[in-house]
Parts: C-alpha cells; structure tokens; sequence
C-alpha cells in the first residue's frame, strides 16, 4: 500500500467508521457533491478554527461546517469500505446527531488537514528546481 494513503477508523455518533484519504478523495468530492473540497475546508479553517491556551486549534462546527465535514467524511467511509453503495442521504440516517459527533467530524478535520499539509509538502518539493 501507498504510504501517502491515509486511514484510519474514526468514530462519528458513537459508530465506528473506517475512512482513507488519497489523491482521489478530491476528485471523488468534486464528482459526488459537485464543489470544490480546498475551497470548502479552507472556508471552515477560516471561520472555524479557534487557537486555545496550549496553542492548539480547537473548533466549534457552524452548521455550514457540520455539513461540509459529513460530506468529506461520506467520500471517506466511501473509499474506506470499497463495496458501501449507500447514498450520502442514507448514509446520514445512521446518525442521532448526538453531541459526540462533533468529536468525530473534528477527527475527519484533523485527518484532512493532516493530508493537506503533506499535500503542500510535496507541491513545495516538487516547485524546486531539479538538476538535470
């Protein structure tokens, strides 16, 4: 397996979910939802993201953002189960919408954001000049 594909079980709602990020995960966001994924995280980084007093970025989920992190996630679990065919709609109707799905969709944040940075990492590797 790739080391740049990412996954790991994430538990939304108290139902554990297994998720993997790759290259695809854009494009299958883009192809299901119709909208740009970068343009909707970078949105809820922006608006989101609060800075607590260790330093570290804590969130609190507008409902713009609950929305965006469901669908990110929905293209997760997708590439996560291989064979899950159920639509985003049905997919949500497994969820209570509990206060502990919040910690679950910072937890498919955290993972994006994650891939994001290594994502940048390699853009900026890959702008250098190289040596013929």
């Amino acid at each position: 397996m790739n080391n740049k594909v990412k996954t790991k079980t994430i538990i939304i709602d108290g139902i554990p979910i297994p998720m993997k990020i790759s290259g695809a995960t854009y494009l299958k966001f883009r192809n299901e939802f119709h909208e740009d994924m970068f343009a909707k995280l970078q949105r809820v980084n922006e608006s989101e993201g609060r800075k607590n007093e260790e330093g570290q970025i804590e969130y609190q989920l507008s409902g713009e953002a609950i929305e965006t992190l469901l669908q990110i996630a929905y293209i997760m679990a997708k590439q996560g189960t291989p064979t899950m065919e159920t639509s985003f709609e049905d997919w949500l109707d497994q969820f209570s919408f509990s206060g502990t799905m919040s910690e679950g969709l910072q937890g498919v944040l955290a993972m994006v954001n994650n891939d994001q940075e290594t994502l940048e990492e390699a853009k900026k590797n890959t702008d250098q000049p190289q040596d013929q």
